[in-house]
């Protein structure tokens, strides 16, 4: 009996806890200033909200998915003036062992800021 899912979603709420050391080429000039951040981060679970849709019914669910109470891992940043990229690597896996189904999942993130000054 197999089920074909039209929708899917898993949302997750974390306090994100970073603690970074950094490194201004021009602190008293942010926009001319070249800047590298790097150190670790922890999460702490806040809720969880999962919503489904089949050809037959919908479904919204708020609880926890088996997610993992805390996360942790490594971050950095790079950037230029007013633009920074960055990444995040997660360290432990997103949900709980003994209910992962025999799949490992580590969150890994990245994009771009862009904060004008």
């Amino acid at each position: 009996n197999e089920v074909s899912y039209k929708k899917n979603h898993l949302r997750a709420s974390y306090l994100h806890i970073p603690v970074m050391l950094n490194l201004e080429t021009n602190p008293y000039q942010k926009s001319k200033s070249f800047h590298l951040n790097a150190g670790v981060y922890g999460n702490v679970l806040m809720g969880g909200k999962t919503s489904q849709k089949t050809d037959n019914r919908k479904s919204k669910i708020k609880n926890k998915y088996n997610l993992e109470n805390f996360q942790y891992g490594l971050i950095g940043q790079i950037g230029y003036g007013p633009v920074t990229f960055y990444g995040t690597y997660g360290l432990n896996e997103l949900f709980k062992a003994e209910k992962d189904n025999g799949y490992t999942v580590n969150p890994i993130t990245f994009g771009i800021k862009v904060i004008p000054f």
